[in-house]
């Protein structure tokens, strides 16, 4: 059989040590004999005749006969050959070389091998015909099983890096260096851990992906790792309290909300029992603390929403343009209100109101744009014809500034759904701003036809020669052939 490996130079440094290893002081410890190759370095040389089961390799040892402690380095060649009654291997980190048939003949089922730099020999597990399973915890080393029998499986569990003062509860460790736990995946390839952290969220990285936990809440790195924190009263005070601050600044002072603010204020107090109560049992807090955990879920559907409502309503509810948004707005709401609300909502129900919410409020952003695009196309239009039909005449001077000043501030309004989720108040503010001056550069020109006292405004379609003035007084012969105000025969007339 055939084992390849990685970064042999190790294997140079140690394999003179190991030749002549019954040359040194040896000592026994757990069944297994040490060969002392230098200042605090000794090497597996031999297992004795009581060796048996479960073996574990450790990173030092210490001689029980004179107190020193030494740094393992290496399991010699045929350190455990033809030992039939050891059934498992686990070697600590820190082994760099695996001899010569060091585990030939054995009745070894499993094996791990430790992260760092480790030198493996060819023939170190010839003929283990119970070998089945090798797990390897450093990634970058490769290992051959074609001259093992075929139902070996080399296992490469995943990496996570948890923050200090962390404790894993339950999941399938092979190994906890430090912060660093080595876990091997189920049949569906996902690794999973139960564990108790010292604060409610923190981050964490799983094979170099990173992200952060909070609660009980399954955290999911590329469909590989998911972890599930054990949840305590600290769990339970601190959803407690972001609630509470969420109710008082979202849903204060606004009453379009009412029903939600109201269910939020239950479920807090309920809950808030729960926490003073010091007899509270690990599942009640538990519970508490995922219905808290659900209500916020469900609340990142009423914050999208909040968005439209604050922002647009208030400014647009009596704007008779702005009647169709008004309704959808109203329908969102209800249909927010009825999924934050409903604790009993079936699956499908919740479902449908989630797509019924995302279509009603891409619908409402559309009908917000629609307006804004009506508006500054009138106003655009207005402006042109002003600019060219009266320019000059400085009754309109400062109606044409006004519009084109209004324009000017909306021009920049990108016509786009992605901008509007977080500006949906500068399209309404610039529809209305650009709307008022439309209306007012329009009733501006309505009343110059109005009848004064002292100068009759009429309408003149005829081809009339005698002299015209415009309001500047520049006198004109025939009747002007640009639309505008006249004085004619000392009347004002409009020309069209």
């Amino acid at each position: 059989m055939k084992i390849n490996h990685l970064l042999t130079f190790f294997a140079a440094l140690l394999c003179a040590v190991a030749a002549n290893a019954a040359d040194y002081e040896t000592f026994v410890v757990d069944n297994i004999k040490y060969a002392i190759t230098g200042e605090d370095i000794v090497i597996v040389w031999r297992g004795t005749d009581e060796l048996a089961g479960e073996v574990s390799i450790p990173a030092t040892v210490t001689n029980s006969e004179t107190g020193t402690t030494y740094t393992v380095t290496a399991i010699d060649k045929e350190a455990f050959y033809r030992n039939s009654n050891i059934t498992s291997v686990t070697i600590a980190e820190g082994i760099k070389k695996i001899g010569d048939n060091a585990f030939t003949y054995t009745g070894i089922k499993s094996i791990v091998i430790p992260s760092n730099d480790t030198s493996i020999s060819d023939n170190a597990f010839d003929s283990c015909m119970d070998l089945d399973t090798i797990i390897v915890l450093n990634k970058d080393l490769t290992i051959s099983t074609s001259q093992i029998n075929d139902k070996v499986v080399v296992l490469y569990p995943y990496t996570v890096t948890l923050p200090e003062g962390t404790t894993v509860r339950s999941g399938k460790v092979v190994r906890q260096v430090g912060n660093k736990v080595y876990v091997l995946p189920n049949e569906d390839g996902v690794a999973s851990l139960l564990i108790s952290a010292p604060e409610t969220g923190y981050t964490y990285t799983a094979d170099e992906s990173v992200c952060t936990i909070y609660m009980k809440i399954l955290c999911d790195v590329s469909g590989d790792v998911t972890i599930e924190r054990v949840v305590d009263k600290k769990d339970l005070k601190y959803e407690l309290d972001y609630l509470s601050e969420y109710q008082s600044d979202a849903l204060s002072g606004t009453g379009y909300f009412t029903a939600i603010a109201e269910y939020i204020s239950s479920i807090v107090s309920a809950q808030e029992a729960v926490y003073n109560d010091a007899d509270a049992t690990p599942t009640e807090v538990s519970n508490a603390v995922s219905k808290l955990v659900t209500l916020n879920n469900k609340l990142t559907i009423y914050k999208q929403a909040a968005k439209v409502f604050y922002n647009a309503l208030p400014k647009v509810e009596n704007l008779e343009r702005y009647t169709s948004l008004t309704k959808k707005l109203s329908d969102l709401k209800n249909d927010v209100t009825t999924i934050v609300t409903g604790d009993n909502l079936t699956s499908d129900k919740f479902d449908e109101l989630l797509m019924a919410t995302a279509i009603t409020e891409d619908n409402a952003k559309s009908d917000i744009l629609n307006v804004y695009s009506a508006t500054y196309n009138n106003a655009t239009t207005l402006y042109t014809s002003l600019t060219e039909d009266f320019a000059g005449m400085e009754y309109y001077a400062e109606i044409i500034e006004a519009l084109g000043k209004a324009i000017d501030e909306a021009i920049d309004v990108p016509s786009n759904h992605n901008y509007m989720d977080e500006k949906i108040e500068y399209y309404i503010d610039a529809e209305i701003a650009l709307y008022n001056a439309y209306v007012a550069a329009n009733n501006a020109i309505e009343a110059m036809s109005t009848v004064t006292p002292d100068c009759k405004v009429i309408v003149s379609n005829s081809n009339e020669s005698d002299v015209w003035y415009d309001l500047n007084g520049r006198r004109y012969q025939g009747k002007p052939a640009t639309r505008g105000l006249y004085i004619h025969n000392n009347q004002k007339v409009l020309v069209k």
